[in-house]
């Protein structure tokens, strides 16, 4: 960002490890090693979390290497009340927007409290796009009529798909000033039915927007009747029960541990400034969608043919609000879901209410030719699940007559004329198929062989960061198409393609 040395970083070689100088040298004698690492509180390595080392160039000369860290952004800030007091003791809830799935989501990335001064600082930021939220805060005993707290507090207030978040860029230092409202909060009633000796719920209350809020609960088991305080407005109320997992044995493998069996209830609640009771929930079992898996074997068998296929699917939410992923397993707890043979019974269970695409993949050169769901083509739509149960069971053809491509990147691989490649990210992004995500690949040569690459059409697209894409977002993919080429790949077809790097973010 500035071009200043940095003093007292670590750098290693192998064996070989120093701090460098005032003047942020280094020197290593008599190394063969052909990658460095390097690390300082408070910096970053160049495109973080994409990189292992520096690889090394050997130039034909030698002169010294120049390696860059990127500064850590900091947010800082005070929670006051209406009249401006500062408020201790206020949870501060940081969230990023990140691109998982081709889809941007919010995830939670840690936070802080405000002391007494109402004071919050979160350090060791990257650049990215952020917002923060204060939790429900009590303010005096949760008993009686008179009890009150401070209501949740977004900075900033956030539009459709992440609108107006924060902007935070390398070695920014931003202020937040947030103000939160007392407000008096209602006892709200909850009989939770469906409760074992082995199960343990919990519970999750979102605020019509789909905020997360985290009220002041007490439970008593004997009875079932959950009870937790809420402000004025309305609310999704969510209980997820855990069973205990079971130890189950498997004959000459020992004792598996079986996946717990999940089970929810959710109700929406109108809290209108005034006590809420008489509200019933009734845990029952997630959904589980079996998976049926046929193979359709279009080539020449080859040798590896005889081994059980390594092939493995899960099922990955498709909502705006998270990220999470539902691997499939064996039926039979002491099969493993790995090794998959044809005929082999699989199931993807605890699936709560949400909408999902189908992601899998193994060994090469299979790939999923098809997949159906009841009425469901899972390669053009999203697979949905309103309530207990799938309603059907999928299943899926995999083919192994995949193509293969050799791309290359101009401008990637050359020295950049301080001791290192030039590296590209090549991005092979699917179209019109959800069962496939994207590939992202370094190339520090400038050359790229990809063997198992599934027929049909993509968009390939070369950048100077490693970053993923947001390729299901219609106007992302849109900005993405203006700087790559698209491509239709056949069944065992072998494609050359050559790419220029792109200047900057796509």
């Amino acid at each position: 960002m500035t071009g200043r040395p940095i003093a007292r970083a670590l750098v290693q070689a192998g064996q070989h490890a120093m701090l460098t100088d005032s003047d942020g040298r280094f020197e290593f004698r008599d190394s063969t090693d052909n990658a460095l690492f390097v690390n300082k509180p408070g910096y970053f390595w160049e495109n973080a979390g994409a990189m292992t080392g520096w690889p090394l160039a050997v130039p034909d000369k030698p002169r010294p290497l120049e390696l860059r860290l990127v500064p850590e952004a900091i947010l800082s800030g005070h929670v006051t009340d209406p009249s401006g007091a500062p408020l201790e003791g206020v949870s501060v809830m940081l969230r990023t927007l990140t691109v998982s799935n081709g889809l941007k989501h919010w995830e939670q990335r840690g936070g802080t409290t405000t002391n007494a001064e109402g004071e919050f600082r979160i350090a060791e930021l990257q650049a990215g796009e952020y917002a923060i939220q204060t939790a429900l805060k009590l303010d005096g005993p949760p008993e009686g009529d008179a009890a009150a707290g401070y209501a949740p507090a977004d900075y900033p207030v956030l539009g459709t798909n992440g609108a107006g978040a924060l902007q935070v860029h390398a070695g920014d230092q931003l202020e937040a000033e947030i103000s939160t409202r007392l407000e008096k909060l209602y006892p709200v009633s909850v009989t939770v039915k469906g409760l074992s000796e082995n199960t343990f719920p919990s519970f999750n209350v979102r605020t019509a927007g789909g905020v997360e809020i985290n009220p002041a609960l007490q439970m008593d088991r004997q009875t079932g009747i959950f009870r937790m305080l809420l402000p004025s407005g309305s609310f999704e109320v969510r209980a997820i029960g855990y069973e205990l997992p079971q130890l189950v044995r498997a004959g000459g493998r020992g004792n598996i541990n079986r996946m717990p069996q999940q089970f929810m209830a959710q109700q929406s609640v109108t809290v209108a400034e005034g006590p809420v009771s008489g509200l019933r929930m009734t845990l029952e079992p997630m959904a589980a969608v079996p998976v049926e898996v046929a193979l359709e074997k279009t080539t020449k068998p080859q040798s590896t043919d005889a081994n059980p296929l390594q092939f493995n699917f899960s099922l990955l939410s498709a909502g705006a609000d998270g990220a999470m992923t539902y691997p499939a397993e064996g039926m039979d707890p002491t099969h493993p879901a790995q090794g998959l043979q044809t005929g082999d019974p699989l199931v993807i269970r605890n699936l709560p209410p949400g909408q999902y695409v189908l992601q899998g993949g193994g060994q090469q050169p299979w790939y999923i030719a098809s997949a159906v769901c009841g009425g469901t083509d899972l390669t053009r739509e999203p697979f949905a699940i309103a309530g207990s149960a799938a309603g059907c069971a999928m299943r899926v053809v995999l083919r192994n007559d995949a193509a293969s491509l050799q791309i290359q990147v101009s401008n990637a691989g050359s020295d950049a004329g301080d001791g290192r490649p030039t590296t590209a990210y090549v991005h092979v992004v699917p179209l019109n198929n959800l069962t496939r995500d994207e590939q992202m690949l370094p190339t520090g040569t400038g050359k790229l062989s990809l063997d198992g690459v599934a027929p049909g059409q993509y968009l390939l697209l070369a950048t100077p960061a490693g970053t993923q894409l947001a390729f299901r977002d219609a106007e992302s993919l849109r900005r993405y198409e203006t700087e790559g080429k698209r491509i239709d790949l056949s069944p065992g077809e072998k494609t050359e393609i050559r790419l220029d790097v792109i200047g900057g973010e796509p």
